[in-house]
């Protein structure tokens, strides 16, 4: 295995839909690359999930875990529990993982990617987390919504009593509720002395993650309890690129021009034409409230036709 991709898959309807995209853009980009390629399916409840197995049989590597709340706290605390559940899969099955891929049932391939990742990675070896940091694709800068949205956020996190943290685990019969505190309250203080702003983080939409910091001995005892922020209320994203900072590595954009990401919180600013001209990879997010309207913009992506709205397995999509 050199290549870790961990897909979050949720338990909405359009989900498995937009999963057949993902994976049959995969392989149709990285196919040379398929025996090399681990995909940590992490599945929050999704009981169409057997839909996607002739498709995951392309990729020989492929593994579906289930996420280890599913159904459980909110959707945040399930999907930063799912990633650090996949870091550990990693990492106690590969110790010459190149990076690992994190993305979402609404990202897609136009590109390759195995190989700028990899080269990227090679030549900066304290460069952490990759994708979009300080601005979109397009320039349009993100300060905003680091800062202002998610830095309160994460610095609650930081600052609760242990008074509260000790109750909460009382109710929910937490036996690790004290040493969990602890150790995110470390993570914080060594994030902080390495430079780290409340809120700062990669876009999670598709972010890679350097091999090099998944066997860091800084990093591993962060990323081996997946329910380390569980109850938090905090995006995976927030949380992996804090404790990238902890570890002692850099978080960088990587979206430019000919760079892998395409990678916006919601819908690319786009037409479908400019982002297949960009030179760009890996992009997020393509959906949109109107099925017709994600269905056609997929299609134009893929050169195929999207299983968005379509018939699945004798399955007619509803939603």
């Amino acid at each position: 295995m050199r290549v870790g991709i961990v897909l979050l898959l949720g338990p909405g309807e359009r989900e498995i839909s937009r999963t057949i995209d993902l994976l049959k853009s995969l392989i149709r980009h990285e196919e040379r690359h398929a025996n090399q390629i681990g995909l940590c399916v992490i599945n929050d409840g999704n009981r169409r999930i057997d839909l996607l197995r002739p498709f995951l049989a392309n990729l020989p590597l492929s593994v579906v875990i289930p996420n280890p709340i599913a159904g459980a706290m909110t959707v945040c605390d399930r999907q930063c529990a799912g990633v650090l559940e996949a870091f550990r899969y990693f990492n106690e099955r590969s110790s010459d993982l190149a990076f690992v891929l994190k993305v979402d049932t609404d990202s897609l391939f136009i590109g390759p990617f195995v190989e700028a990742l990899d080269g990227f990675f090679a030549a900066n070896q304290r460069v952490g987390s990759v994708g979009s940091y300080f601005h979109e694709p397009d320039g349009v800068s993100r300060l905003s919504d680091l800062e202002d949205d998610w830095g309160p956020r994460m610095r609650h996190v930081h600052r609760k009593s242990l008074l509260r943290t000790l109750l909460v685990g009382l109710f929910r019969r937490d036996s690790r509720a004290l040493s969990r505190h602890l150790r995110r309250r470390e993570a914080f203080e060594l994030a902080l002395a390495n430079g780290y702003r409340y809120g700062h983080h990669v876009q999670g939409g598709g972010v890679a993650y350097s091999g090099q910091l998944l066997r860091a001995s800084t990093f591993r005892p962060f990323s081996s309890d997946p329910l380390l922020f569980a109850g938090s209320y905090l995006g995976d994203d927030s949380v992996t690129s804090m404790l990238v900072m902890a570890a002692g590595f850099e978080l960088r954009d990587l979206n430019g021009d000919n760079e892998p990401f395409g990678v916006w919180f919601s819908k690319p600013r786009w037409t479908a034409e400019e982002l297949l001209e960009s030179g760009r990879s890996i992009l997020h997010s393509i959906k949109d409230s109107n099925i017709n309207v994600e269905r056609e913009l997929r299609t134009r992506l893929l050169g195929i036709p999207s299983a968005v709205g379509s018939a699945i397995a004798g399955e007619v999509e509803t939603r």
